[in-house]
């Protein structure tokens, strides 16, 4: 059975630090994760949903999105029970404003 899953890697440079005592890290942090959805397209959706910047809501496309996967695969860990909830509800309403903005 083929996987419902696309396959990203995702690389962090770090441009500059947040404060001036913080060090610049040199090296990207690199790492592979999979998604349900295509992340491509959810950055989409969330820039003509939203009002952000385009890199703002990439950010939050991005970042929720990487979070859900986690949340979502262990949804029955009581540590994440809230959490799935609360993103559930967040989720549904982007989605619910993607849909009005369709009409």
């Amino acid at each position: 059975m083929q996987s419902l899953k696309g396959h990203h890697r995702v690389t962090l440079d770090h441009l500059e630090p947040a404060r001036p005592d913080q060090p610049v890290h040199p090296d990207p942090l690199i790492f592979e994760t999979v998604n349900h959805d295509d992340l491509f397209n959810v950055v989409e959706k969330v820039r003509t949903t939203i009002a952000l910047d385009k890199d703002e809501a990439a950010s939050l496309a991005v970042g929720l999105k990487l979070l859900s996967e986690v949340v979502l695969r262990h949804r029955t860990d009581p540590f994440y029970v809230d959490l799935f909830n609360t993103l559930s509800t967040f989720i549904d309403q982007i989605k619910t404003a993607q849909q009005n903005k369709d009409v």
